[in-house]
């Protein structure tokens, strides 16, 4: 009997140890990045991002493509050799043009957190036609609005 006490007791604590370990998160604050499209600004990304134990970062926030236009936006993002390889996921509903669903990537320089992106996507206008879209740029570090 106090076998099975003891190893529940060791369970349960192994249990509660590898839990917190895996929520250890720090929360390093609001950053904005101005997305360019042929060298046009395009839209604003604005992400808090948080710290995950082991240097993998997590994205909540926001896409803002202006005129009222904003949607919700997820991601995360990974140190790479001297790179920050980045993926947000945002999709949206537009009156006009209808729902789009998206997939950006970034890979930032550590140093400026700017960089180049690319991005995948499906549109789908208000007749219900599918619209795939592809396209890319450059995305720089910007003080958040």
């Amino acid at each position: 009997m106090k076998k099975h006490i003891y190893l529940s007791l060791l369970l349960g604590l192994l249990l509660f140890t590898t839990t917190s370990k895996s929520q250890a998160e720090s929360y390093l604050g609001d950053f904005c990045w101005q997305i360019f499209e042929n060298e046009v600004p395009a839209w604003v990304y604005k992400f808090g991002v948080y710290e995950k134990e082991g240097r993998h970062f997590a994205l909540y926030g926001t896409d803002n493509a202006g005129g009222g236009r904003i949607t919700a936006a997820h991601g995360n993002a990974e140190i790479v050799d001297s790179n920050i390889v980045m993926t947000v996921v945002d999709s949206g509903y537009e009156e006009a043009s209808g729902a789009f669903n998206e997939t950006f990537n970034a890979v930032l320089d550590i140093a400026t957190l700017g960089g180049t992106w690319h991005s995948l996507g499906v549109l789908y206008d208000p007749s219900d036609n599918r619209l795939p879209f592809h396209s890319n740029g450059t995305l720089s570090l910007i003080t958040c609005p």
